[in-house]
This record gives structure tokens, C-alpha cells and sequence, in this order.
């Protein structure tokens, strides 16, 4: 079983770059169905905050960031 490292993805998507965080938002919209608009703001952690099955799915594309930084 493969072991996820555990890292604050609030941090992590604040440290991008802008062209970067678009690279993420789109790989999420595409992968796993995300509206921008609310992934984006629940990555900012401003209005509302990430379920445990989007902060996993958010987790996964970190570990996994050579696929999407193309």
C-alpha cells in the first residue's frame, strides 16, 4: 500500500506560483470533477474549508505533481 506524506495543502497551494496553481486547479477540475471556483477558494482556506475526500484527492496530486506540472 502506498504511503501519502501528510503536508498542509493550504500551505503548499500558497507557496505556487500563479501559473502553477492554475496547472493544479485544472488538473483537479479534470481529474476528479471540481468546480474552479470552489476548489480554488477552499485552497485558500478564506470562505470554507476542504471535506476529507477533497483534501485526499488534493494530497494525492501533490504527491503526484509531475503529472499535472507538464
Amino acid at each position: 500500500m502506498e504511503t501519502i506524506e501528510k503536508i498542509d495543502v493550504r500551505d503548499y497551494y500558497s507557496c505556487l506560483t500563479k501559473k502553477e496553481k492554475s496547472k493544479l486547479l485544472e488538473y483537479l477540475m479534470v481529474k476528479y470533477g471540481y468546480n474552479y471556483t470552489t476548489i480554488r477558494v477552499k485552497l485558500t482556506g478564506v470562505r470554507a474549508r476542504l471535506k476529507r475526500n477533497e483534501e485526499l484527492d488534493v494530497q494525492e496530486a501533490i504527491n503526484n505533481e509531475s503529472i499535472w506540472r507538464r
